[in-house]
């Protein structure tokens, strides 16, 4: 019998709930420039591909231990999941702590997030952290190709809405990633998750946004024509 999974992704960035962000408004950076808030500083390890390089990473591409995150428009955030692109996604830290105790993938690098506005005040109540995912769980995946949906707008990228793990595991949490350099994948931005898990993180965690596999398709092509 198949498990059921969830998919978390904020569908709508204009309508997301106070507090959290949309990714296009926010910057992620190594310093902040008071004259220039939104300019971006990245080191060579920007460049790191989970495709192409060992993991853990060569000194040069490690992620640095800090890292900032400067947001727009916001006077404060409350978030505790933000998912980004090449393996990036940004936790809280009770969000963190509760997905590696439910099996979240080790091999990631992990930052200390530090959240400022524009003019580089401090606008977290709550600890914040950047992983990179340096492998993704796409193996532990079927994804049936009878059932496959076409994204909106990407004729080669595609949905699958019975989307199931290959054999049952105690890991209660997966992530998703691309299948080949360079290349869009309708998954990388999301976190996926079994029902147990899912009603813990709708108790701890502020205003999550969550859908079973199967409505996954209709919400994300929804989602592109904002």
């Amino acid at each position: 019998m198949k498990e059921e999974l969830f998919i978390w992704f904020y569908s709508n960035p204009n309508t997301l709930p106070k507090g959290v962000p949309a990714t296009v408004m926010t910057t992620i950076t190594e310093e902040f420039y008071p004259k220039n808030p939104t300019k971006i500083k990245r080191g060579e390890w920007i460049k790191y591909s989970p495709m192409y390089f060992s993991f853990p990473p060569e000194e040069k591409y490690k992620l640095p231990e800090e890292l900032i995150l400067v947001v727009k428009r916001q006077k404060e955030v409350l978030f505790d999941f933000l998912g980004y692109y090449e393996g990036i996604r940004v936790f809280s830290d009770r969000l963190l702590n509760l997905l590696i105790e439910n099996g979240l993938n080790p091999q990631f690098e992990k930052a200390t997030l530090n959240v400022v506005n524009t003019k580089g005040d401090n606008i977290a109540k709550q600890p914040y952290y950047l992983l990179r995912f340096c492998r993704a769980d796409n193996e532990l995946f079927a994804f049936n190709d009878n059932l496959k949906i076409v994204a909106r707008d990407w004729e080669d990228t595609f949905l699958y809405s019975d989307l199931h793990l290959k054999e049952p595991t105690d890991r209660n949490v997966f992530v998703l990633g691309n299948v080949l350099p360079d290349d869009y994948f309708c998954y990388q931005n999301a976190l996926v998750i079994k029902k147990s898990l899912k009603e813990e993180i709708e108790k701890l965690c502020y205003a999550p946004e969550i859908y079973s596999v199967s409505e996954f398709p209709e919400v994300y092509n929804t989602c592109l024509k904002w």
